[in-house]
Order: structure tokens, then C-alpha cells, then sequence
């Protein structure tokens, strides 16, 4: 989860109008050659990747960039991080910087990883007294063993990610910028190099990072950026962002310009204070986002008493129901209900479906309303959360969503006194009468 940020403004990296062309390969380059190449071959236009970005990073402070393959998301973090130039446009760096981009691309094959390791650090400008202090650190975290030193041209892929990752991270910057690194490696190596980037955060680091997993841009991250055909689409709280990135990647190609440009004409999401958003400023940003539909609409979602009352306060340990209305405006094939419950940071807390995956209701016939009730037990603990409504069903043998609300109902769970569950859920735990707690003194020799 993200912790609190300082509240100090102050930008560690400022991002200026950056564009960058590229020269593309296509039909029209004149030379000798031109006549042997395929079309798709021949040099003659420019591609631009960025067009006139410009952004600013708060010190202390977790970016997060999402967009599609192309979109131009490491190109900007190879301009960012000086390995490439910009044709326009300029970035301001206040601190030292450690990247996390193209994994020990400087290491030579030859030479052992402690080699390169020692390489590495000379590159990022330690001196070797400083080095010999990094190597236990270094060593420990690659946790190679004796192959530390063998030549790296003997390593599997996963140890040479290991071995560049842990010199890179332990270089201790004042900004760390991560691409997609940490798709690589097992679970294990996952959650440590997590754990690390984490004690970055806690001390005051700051960090840009570009993921494909948008659970983790959500839940790191105090703000996030999409930046779709080197343009920033949007810029602001990282659930809204991402939901909204969300929206327009399972669109269909039709659709997505027309949510571009309803996004453009809309303007940019608002940026909540630096740290995770208070409940008040989620309120103030909550509008549910609506999916379009495809001839089905939920309508009314509400949470409700047994007794049938209307409530957005609720109380531990007390059972709800959460309802909404879904009418068919055209037939429906396989038809599923859905309610997912999420955290203010975007995080799934909990949800269920109304069929299995090779179930659901055969056929809805058009002009139908069909009323969910998804009775459920507040077992969450006392914080702000929002419930989500989705209907799926085929179309063209395709399993789809016929529409969807997201951040359908906001809702609380009052504080509770003397409460002792930690964590989002409360599992009951308590400690058993038969448990004996034995405390020794020793006598100070």
C-alpha cells in the first residue's frame, strides 16, 4: 500500500515539452539499394514517439505510467534518464539517479558478476572503498552463490537479471526509475526487489515506474500518467487513471477515440494531496464510470438493510445486501451477474458472481429487468471502499461485459472501538484461553 508522502513540493524531476522523432522505415528512400529493399524497408518519413510531454514529479513522491505497447513509455524514461536525447524539450534532474531499464547492459560477458558488479558501481560513479561497503548487500540480495564468480556469459537469464537488478538497487537514489523489470523472476525475487523499492519509498525517495500490472500503479503509486501515441491522456489519482485506462484498453477500436475524446474535452482527473487520498477528497472525486453497454443497463445500485433501508454507513459484523437493477433493451446469451468491493486505492477487496464460468443464464429475452440481491457480511475493517456492478454475457462467442459500473456506491465502515483486527479484513482471530504466555527474567551475569 502507499505510504504517506512528505508534503514538501518541491519537484525532483521536471519534465519540459519533451518531444522525440524517430526515422521509420517506409517506402521512398532513393539509393542505390532502394531497388533491392521490400517497401516496408526503405527510409523515408519520421516517426514521432513523443510529442511535447511535460510533467513534474514532487520530491518523495511514487509516478506511475501506464499505456499501450508503442504508447511511448520508454522512450520517455531513456530520455528521463539521459540514455537518449530529446529532438525538443528538457529534463530536470535534483538528485542521484539509479535506473532500472535495460538490466546490466553494461556488464561484460567475460568477466565475472563480481566483476561487473565492481564495473557497475565505477559507471554510477562510487568509488571502490564505497563498493567494497555495497558488495555484502549486493551479494546477499542477488543470492547467486559461487556463480558470483564465474564468468556472466555461464549465467541463466534469471541470475543475471538477479545479479543486475541488486547492483542497480543498491546504488541507494535519491530517484529510482523503474520500466517493466519486475515482470521478470520468480515470486520470490518479485516481492524482495517489491520490499526494496518500498525502503527507497520510506526514505524519502522518489520513483517513476512503468508497469503493464495496473494493480501495482494503484497501489504504489500517489499519482499516475497515461500517455497514449506520445501524448499524456491523463494525469491525476492513480485508481481514477487507471480505471479510466481500463476503460478505453477493453473498448472496442470504435470506441476508443470516442472515449479520447471525451476525455480530452473533459479535462484532466483532479490530483489529490501527496499520500494516499483522505476519504473526504475520494467523496469529492467519486463519479462513477460507466463501461458502454452493449443493449444491457444496471441501473439504481444501492446497498440496503435486512429491514430493507437504504444505508452508506455500515457497522462490522452486521449483514447487507447489496442490489442493483439490469435491463435488457436486446436479447442476452449466457448471461452472469458480478459485485466486486475495492479499496479507496483501487485494491480488490473482495467479490462474488452469480454463475461459474460454465454456467449463467442460457437466454434473457429483450424487455427484461432482472433485480440482483447479493447478500454479504461486513467483515471489512473501518475505512472507505467502493462497490463495482458488472453483467457479462456472449456476443459473437466472445464472453464479454454488456456494461459495467465502476466505483458504483461508495460506501464507510465505521470505526469500532477497542477493535483489534488489523489489515482490510477482520477473520475473528483472538488469542485462546488456553494460550500461556511465560515471560523469563535472567539474572545479569
Amino acid at each position: 500500500m502507499r505510504d504517506n508522502a512528505p508534503k514538501e513540493c518541491v519537484s525532483a524531476v521536471s519534465v519540459r515539452g519533451l518531444t522525440k522523432d524517430f526515422k521509420v522505415w517506409g517506402p521512398g528512400k532513393p539509393g542505390f539499394f532502394r531497388r533491392f529493399l521490400p517497401s516496408s524497408l526503405r527510409l523515408s518519413e519520421t516517426f514521432r514517439s513523443l510529442n511535447n510531454v511535460s510533467f513534474d514529479v514532487p520530491k518523495g513522491t511514487t509516478l506511475g505510467i501506464v499505456g499501450r505497447n508503442g504508447s511511448g513509455k520508454t522512450t520517455l524514461l531513456k530520455i528521463i534518464c539521459g540514455i537518449m536525447t530529446p529532438t525538443r524539450g528538457e529534463v530536470e534532474m535534483r538528485g542521484s539517479v539509479s535506473t532500472l531499464l535495460e538490466l546490466g547492459a553494461g556488464f561484460d560477458p567475460e568477466f565475472s558478476g563480481l566483476e561487473n558488479a565492481y564495473m557497475n558501481g565505477a559507471f554510477m560513479g562510487f568509488r571502490k572503498a564505497e563498493m567494497d561497503k555495497k558488495i555484502p548487500g549486493i551479494l546477499s540480495f542477488a543470492d547467486i552463490g559461487e556463480f558470483i564468480h564465474r564468468p556472466v556469459k555461464t549465467y541463466s537469464s534469471g541470475m543475471y537479471v538477479r545479479l543486475a537488478f541488486a547492483v542497480a538497487i543498491h546504488a541507494d537514489p535519491d530517484i529510482l526509475v523503474v520500466d517493466e523489470t519486475l515482470a521478470v523472476g520468480d515470486e520470490a525475487f518479485r516481492r524482495k526487489c517489491f520490499a526494496r523499492i518500498n525502503q527507497i519509498r520510506r526514505n524519502g525517495g522518489t520513483v517513476i515506474l512503468v508497469s503493464h500490472s495496473l494493480q501495482n500503479v494503484v497501489e504504489l503509486c500517489h499519482t499516475a500518467l497515461w500517455i497514449e501515441r506520445g501524448r499524456i491522456i491523463l494525469q491525476g489519482a492513480p485508481a481514477f487513471v487507471v480505471g479510466e485506462y481500463e476503460r478505453f484498453a477493453n473498448a472496442s477500436y470504435e470506441n476508443q477515440t470516442i472515449i479520447l475524446d471525451h476525455i480530452q474535452k473533459t479535462g484532466k482527473a483532479p490530483v489529490p494531496s501527496h499520500g494516499a487520498p483522505l476519504v473526504e477528497e475520494q467523496a469529492g472525486l467519486h463519479q462513477p464510470r460507466i463501461y458502454e453497454h452493449y443493449g444491457t443497463r444496471i441501473l439504481n445500485p444501492r446497498i440496503l438493510t435486512r429491514e430493507g433501508q437504504a444505508v452508506s454507513d455500515l457497522i462490522m459484523g452486521q449483514d447487507y445486501i447489496y442490489t442493483y437493477d439490469v435491463a435488457f433493451d436486446r436479447d442476452a446469451e449466457h448471461v452472469r451477474f458480478g459485485m466486486m468491493i475495492k479499496t479507496q486505492s483501487g485494491l480488490e477487496a473482495g467479490g462474488a458472481i452469480s454463475h461459474g464460468l460454465d454456467d449463467g443464464i442460457p437466454l434473457v429475452k429483450k424487455g427484461a429487468v432482472i433485480r440482483l440481491r447479493f447478500t454479504f457480511k461486513c467483515q471489512l475493517t473501518p475505512n472507505a471502499y467502493f462497490f463495482n456492478a458488472g453483467v457479462q454475457g456472449l456476443q459473437d462467442n466472445t464472453t464479454i461485459f454488456l456494461h459495467r459500473v465502476v466505483d458504483a456506491v461508495m460506501f464507510r465502515v465505521m470505526p469500532v472501538k477497542g477493535l483489534l483486527a488489523t489489515g482490510l479484513t477482520d477473520f475473528s482471530v483472538h488469542l485462546d484461553n488456553t494460550s500461556r504466555i511465560s515471560i523469563e527474567y535472567k539474572d545479569e551475569p
